[in-house]
Protein backbone atom coordinates (compact mmCIF):
# COMPACT_ATOMS: atom_id res chain seq x y z
CA UNK A 1 0.00 0.00 0.00
CA UNK A 2 1.34 3.61 -0.69
CA UNK A 3 1.90 5.98 1.79
CA UNK A 4 -0.44 9.04 2.13
CA UNK A 5 0.83 11.85 0.60
CA UNK A 6 2.44 14.52 3.48
CA UNK A 7 0.49 17.18 4.89
CA UNK A 8 1.66 20.77 5.50
CA UNK A 9 2.21 19.95 9.43
CA UNK A 10 3.43 16.68 9.25
CA UNK A 11 6.93 17.07 10.47
CA UNK A 12 7.27 12.77 9.85
CA UNK A 13 7.19 12.54 6.28
CA UNK A 14 9.65 15.73 5.84
CA UNK A 15 12.06 18.05 7.51
CA UNK A 16 9.65 21.42 7.89
CA UNK A 17 10.48 24.31 5.96
CA UNK A 18 11.95 27.98 8.27
CA UNK A 19 8.05 29.49 7.60
CA UNK A 20 6.17 26.30 9.03
CA UNK A 21 8.55 26.17 12.00
CA UNK A 22 7.77 30.34 12.38
CA UNK A 23 3.93 29.25 12.33
CA UNK A 24 4.10 26.23 14.69
CA UNK A 25 6.04 28.28 17.16
CA UNK A 26 3.52 31.30 16.68
CA UNK A 27 0.82 28.86 17.52
CA UNK A 28 2.18 27.39 20.04
CA UNK A 29 3.38 29.93 21.88
CA UNK A 30 0.30 31.81 21.29
CA UNK A 31 1.90 34.90 19.71
CA UNK A 32 0.04 36.89 17.07
CA UNK A 33 1.37 36.57 13.63
CA UNK A 34 0.87 38.36 10.15
CA UNK A 35 0.85 36.81 6.90
CA UNK A 36 0.79 37.97 3.54
CA UNK A 37 0.13 35.95 0.90
CA UNK A 38 0.87 36.65 -3.19
CA UNK A 39 -2.81 36.44 -3.61
CA UNK A 40 -3.24 40.16 -2.18
CA UNK A 41 -2.64 42.99 -4.62
CA UNK A 42 -0.95 45.13 -1.56
CA UNK A 43 2.10 41.80 -0.70
CA UNK A 44 3.98 43.01 -2.82
CA UNK A 45 4.26 46.86 -2.06
CA UNK A 46 4.12 45.55 1.77
CA UNK A 47 7.49 43.01 1.18
CA UNK A 48 9.33 46.19 -0.26
CA UNK A 49 8.14 48.56 2.49
CA UNK A 50 8.91 45.92 4.85
CA UNK A 51 12.61 45.94 3.27
CA UNK A 52 12.98 49.79 3.27
CA UNK A 53 12.45 49.37 6.94
CA UNK A 54 15.04 46.76 7.43
CA UNK A 55 17.83 48.46 5.81
CA UNK A 56 17.20 52.02 7.26
CA UNK A 57 17.09 50.99 10.66
CA UNK A 58 17.97 46.86 11.17
CA UNK A 59 21.53 46.13 11.59
CA UNK A 60 23.45 45.36 8.25
CA UNK A 61 22.19 41.58 7.35
CA UNK A 62 22.48 41.79 3.71
CA UNK A 63 21.75 37.57 3.50
CA UNK A 64 18.64 38.65 5.28
CA UNK A 65 17.41 41.63 2.93
CA UNK A 66 18.27 39.58 -0.36
CA UNK A 67 16.02 36.98 1.53
CA UNK A 68 13.30 39.61 1.51
CA UNK A 69 13.74 41.28 -1.52
CA UNK A 70 14.13 37.06 -3.21
CA UNK A 71 10.14 36.95 -1.42
CA UNK A 72 8.83 40.23 -3.01
CA UNK A 73 10.49 38.98 -6.61
CA UNK A 74 8.76 35.82 -6.00
CA UNK A 75 5.54 36.90 -5.09
CA UNK A 76 5.56 39.21 -8.13
CA UNK A 77 6.22 36.31 -10.46
CA UNK A 78 3.82 34.38 -8.86
CA UNK A 79 0.96 37.59 -9.53
CA UNK A 80 2.45 37.59 -13.16
CA UNK A 81 1.59 33.91 -13.57
CA UNK A 82 -2.24 34.13 -12.03
CA UNK A 83 -3.12 37.42 -12.52
CA UNK A 84 -7.10 36.30 -12.15
CA UNK A 85 -6.49 35.10 -8.97
CA UNK A 86 -4.97 38.17 -7.52
CA UNK A 87 -7.80 40.37 -5.33
CA UNK A 88 -8.11 42.79 -2.52
CA UNK A 89 -7.69 41.60 1.20
CA UNK A 90 -10.69 39.91 2.44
Amino acid sequence: MKPPNPTLFDTEARKPSKSELIVQECLRDEEPFFVLRAKDIFSVMGVHNYLKLVEEFGPVDFDYQEGVARVAITMREWQTSHPARIKYPD
